[in-house]
């Protein structure tokens, strides 16, 4: 991935321009809920925790600053589904998951 979308310099200016890029270890964050409960953790957990795909390693999530999420994606069925052309299938995922609430130019 790292390679193909992320490498791209125009993806690379949407994002910077329209996101807060965030990375977070399921494994970490499985372990916090089950040490504290799913009440026991931050309004951003259990936005993330609620859009995990099953048996997904990684999973791409777009959240509003709402703390809503509006799109999410298994890594594999990203890369199954665009094999072709990563970078034109991450902006089509990253616009079509804004397309209730884009963010502000």
């Amino acid at each position: 991935m790292r390679a193909g979308a992320l490498a791209d310099r125009e993806t690379i200016y949407y994002l910077n321009t329209n996101f807060v890029n965030l990375w977070v270890l399921n494994l970490d964050l499985k372990r916090h809920r089950d040490a504290k409960g799913i009440d026991g953790v931050s309004p951003l957990e259990r936005v993330i925790i609620g859009g995990w795909n099953k048996d997904s390693p990684v999973d791409f999530q777009v959240i509003s600053s709402e703390l809503k999420l509006l799109g999410s994606i298994p890594l594999n069925d990203f890369l199954d589904e665009n094999a072709n052309n990563e970078v034109h299938g991450y902006r089509k995922f990253l616009k079509h998951s804004l397309t209730e609430t884009p963010p502000e130019s």
